[in-house]
């Protein structure tokens, strides 16, 4: 009544190591089962890619499966689901960027060149485009910063408090530049 001997211990043990080996056997089994899910979806995925993608990308040569163990076929398999994901995620961020520079309301490179050459015929487009002080172009930077602003607002990206906010405060830098002038 002390408490467990010493071959009770050992049993203890061994049927900790059974539960632990079993629970390993399991979670092997079902990541096996998913592992030929997520190759079924695989073959979907590649189907469905093989008809949008662009020839751009050469096809990927089939690697040989019957020279592979188990163990290396599925660290192949992971590594190929990672750099998919690594790739959609990359392409997720460049929409987010593009959202963002829209919703920022940056203008695209093309765009920025005409704007800048609209004068080009009369040889004075530098002169129509920029501003002479750096003063005046500080106040024109403002001003397009505050045609943003109200974009923004309209379209309801940033609420009445922020806008009101931010206006003031480029409302006042104006007011300070055309003082300084």
């Amino acid at each position: 009544m002390n408490g467990l001997g010493f071959v009770e211990l050992i049993l203890l043990a061994v049927l900790g190591i059974c539960v632990i080996a079993i629970i390993a056997l399991i979670l092997r089994i079902l990541q096996a089962i998913l592992l030929k899910r997520s190759r079924f979806f695989e073959d979907d995925l590649e189907v469905e890619e093989g008809v949008s993608e662009s020839p751009k990308t050469p096809p990927e040569s089939p690697e040989p499966a019957k020279n592979l163990s188990p163990k290396d076929e599925m660290t192949q398999r992971e590594k190929k689901l990672r750099e998919r994901e690594e790739k959609m995620k990359a392409e997720k961020i460049a929409v987010l960027k593009e959202r963002e520079a829209k919703i920022l309301g940056k203008t695209k490179k093309s765009d920025a060149g005409k704007k800048e050459m609209e004068g080009v015929s009369d040889g004075g487009w530098f002169m129509k485009t920029a501003p002479k002080n750096p003063k005046e172009r500080e106040a024109e930077q403002i001003r397009d910063l505050l045609q943003r602003l109200e974009k923004q607002h309209e379209e309801g990206i940033i609420t009445t408090e922020h806008y009101e906010t931010i206006k003031r405060d480029y409302e006042r830098q104006l007011i300070e530049l055309e003082d300084e002038k």
